[in-house]
């Protein structure tokens, strides 16, 4: 086997990796510096980051996945001050009530807990406070140093905050905030409705039929009623039943639909609607079986879909704490949103 010196020197040797310290010596700045300005830290201006990522640019610089990935961990390691505030904000009627709210209450749980595992404190800011401005709100916040926003679902009617995004991190629940561009938690809504239909399926139920609020299927992204649709498209004429959904309640409206259809099953997003079904005459399981597609009231034992709302809150807390452990602020240019999906849960209300 010959030796290596056998093969003679090599003409073209290995480029000697490019450092940041070899940057900083080229733009004339700290390590520190180039460090903070290619991972987009505040503490940088725009102007300077960006002529610094040309620079490592043009000088071939690329990171080691290892220490970029050591260096996260510790990021992320690193022991959050116990007084870090989130701001969590409320846009009801009323201070404080998103706790007594069944879904509400449900998100924030779950982003309370999640946030108190990581270290930080939510504390409510009211937006409906009497006298207070977004203007006012904003001072407050940026003079308690709080840099996270955690934005609850909008009060229905409520279309836009227009807040000064730029000086803060920020993360929706739900679908409600659609002004901005915010990475944002949510239920998987199109799958609820795939799930129950699978389940309706397994059970011997053909017919099966859908009963949904205008206002609830528009804040959800025409979510509900695109999965039902879809369904109805891959079914066979004689099992079609079509899609009930109406601005407001209707007896006559639904008892119409019903008998005319004769679904076997009825999905909706709300144990509400199976009262009002009862008072109708029919009643689950022995005229027809019911599915809650949002099942979250403790008090409904019927057949549906847990979606979850707790996982939803803890999944926001986790966008908000990338983005504060990352420094990164403002309205997203691309961004993330995050669907947990839904449980099966059997229940007396289908047979």
């Amino acid at each position: 086997m010959p030796a290596l010196s056998d093969f003679g020197t090599l003409r073209h040797p290995m480029p000697a990796k490019v450092t940041l310290k070899d940057i900083a010596a080229a733009a004339g700045v700290a390590t520190m510096t180039v460090s903070r300005a290619l991972r987009d830290s505040p503490k940088i201006s725009a102007a300077r980051r960006a002529e610094i990522k040309a620079l490592a640019e043009r000088m071939g610089y690329r990171p080691d996945p290892q220490i970029s990935r050591l260096m996260s961990m510790l990021r992320t390691a690193r022991p959050v001050r116990t007084d870090t505030v989130i701001a969590l904000i409320n846009t009801l009627p009323q201070r404080g009530a998103f706790r007594k709210n069944v879904h509400q209450g449900a998100f924030f749980r779950g982003a309370e807990s999640r946030a108190r595992a990581l270290g930080y404190k939510l504390e409510e800011f009211w937006t409906e406070e009497p006298g207070l401005t977004l203007r006012r709100l904003e001072h407050i916040l940026l003079s308690r140093g709080i840099e996270g926003l955690l934005l609850l679902p909008y009060a229905l009617g409520r279309a836009e905050l227009p807040l000064a995004y730029a000086r803060f991190a920020v993360a929706a629940i739900g679908r409600s905030q659609t002004d901005q561009p915010f990475h944002r938690a949510c239920q998987n809504h199109y799958r609820a409705v795939q799930l129950a239909l699978k389940e309706c399926a397994r059970a011997g139920f053909e017919r099966v039929g859908m009963v949904l609020s205008e206002a609830l299927d528009e804040r959800a992204g025409r979510r509900y009623s695109s999965a039902f649709l879809q369904h109805l498209h891959t079914t066979r004429p004689s099992h079609r039943v079509p899609l009930l959904e109406r601005a407001a309640w209707d007896d006559a409206a639904f008892a119409k639909w019903f008998e005319r259809h004769r679904p076997q099953v009825v999905l909706s997003t709300s144990l509400v609607i199976r009262e009002r079904i009862s008072r109708l005459g029919y009643l689950a399981p022995r005229d027809y079986g019911f599915v809650n597609l949002d099942l979250i009231d403790p008090a409904d034992r019927g057949a549906g879909v847990d979606q979850n709302y707790g996982l939803i809150g803890a999944a926001a807390i986790d966008l908000l704490a990338t983005q504060l452990n990352h420094h990164e602020r403002g309205l997203a240019q691309f961004p993330k949103t995050v669907l947990i999906d839904g449980i099966w849960r059997p229940g007396d209300s289908l047979p």
